[in-house]
């Protein structure tokens, strides 16, 4: 490997990317040459954090995380580059987590998998999951992650409370982040079998309950939850699921479809247009970011109080193709 890297201070970094270092400490940031990068086909490296590495595929689980729970596409409006800033800002707090020994037990890994809800199934839906190319393993690892995460932060977020004008500031300046797809608010029951999906749907047609019939007979996991699945986007559904689902009235119940998990039926609650999300409706978002942020900066001042340093390698190479 080239020894002649040269370390940088966050002012030499571009604009761009200034807003990644979130701690008052200074940090020693340097720049991984090309050559030291794996192959495509390999697992590679985008950054080196007190010597732990951050690996693509860690970064392409965030993106995925990040677009499942906020309900969007793809990177749901917000830049790669500042996707980037964030996941780097969760894997320095990681780092330092472990340095401060802070960590989760068995039972609160357990509790954060459980709460850890996507905002589309309640329960951890398998369809979507799997629509979003992410694995129960790899979900429950990010869940237990997460919980680290927060736990860090809380006792730093203690008693802080953002002012009405921080957050109407901060919602004129993200505005196109809180934009929304067309969703509805679906219901499901599935089953392992054609005809009995069918009598499920006639049944439900006779004025059986939805809710309790999917408790009782739904094979799918939010069958607990009465097969709430909460409000999914069209992209949340593979397309067979997403057509149906949205031209289904609302209070009616859809055709029965087959999937990979069996033969689904679903009833629409509720539907909502395309549009920007009201300050009202995103309101507790932001005060949780904003809290959040200054609890970052209060645990930077602890952390500069400890005589912590925290020492950033990106790779050059990754950087340029993500811009």
């Amino acid at each position: 490997m080239n020894n002649n890297i040269g370390h940088i201070s966050s002012e030499t970094l571009s604009a761009g990317f200034r807003s990644f270092i979130l701690f008052a400490v200074i940090f020693a940031v340097a720049i991984l040459p090309a050559s030291c990068k794996k192959e495509r086909s390999e697992d590679r490296v985008i950054a080196t954090i007190n010597g732990e590495q951050a690996l693509e595929s860690e970064f392409k689980l965030f993106l995925k995380v990040y677009a499942l729970k906020s309900g969007e596409g793809a990177d749901g409006g917000v830049s790669k580059t500042e996707l980037l800033n964030r996941f780097i800002q969760r894997k320095i707090v990681l780092v330092e987590a472990k340095k401060m020994n802070i960590s989760a037990t068995e039972a609160e890994v357990s509790a954060a998998f459980k709460d850890f809800d996507p905002g589309v199934s309640g329960n951890g839906f398998p369809e979507v999951l799997k629509g979003w190319g992410i694995s129960q393993k790899d979900w429950k690892k990010y869940a237990a992650d997460q919980f680290v995460f927060e736990k860090t932060l809380s006792g730093f977020a203690e008693g802080i409370k953002p002012g009405d004008d921080e957050i109407k500031a901060y919602y004129g300046s993200h505005r196109k982040e809180f934009s929304r797809s067309e969703q509805v608010h679906a219901f499901q029951i599935v089953s392992d079998n054609a005809e009995a999906a069918e009598n499920i749907r006639k049944e439900l047609e006779s004025g059986a309950d939805f809710e309790k019939m999917a408790q009782a007979r739904s094979t799918a996991p939010d069958r607990e939850n009465g097969g709430d699945l909460g409000f999914v986007s069209p992209d949340d559904l593979p397309p067979e699921m997403s057509q149906a689902v949205f031209r289904a009235e609302t209070g009616k119940l859809s055709r029965v479809i087959k999937s990979d998990y069996g033969f689904h039926v679903f009833l629409i609650k509720e539907k909502r247009k395309k549009g920007a999300a009201s300050l009202e409706d995103v309101k507790p978002l932001i005060e949780d970011r904003l809290r959040r942020a200054k609890a970052e900066k209060l645990l930077a001042a602890r952390l500069k109080e400890l005589g912590g340093s925290t020492s950033v390698k990106l790779n050059k190479a990754y950087l340029e193709e993500i811009k």
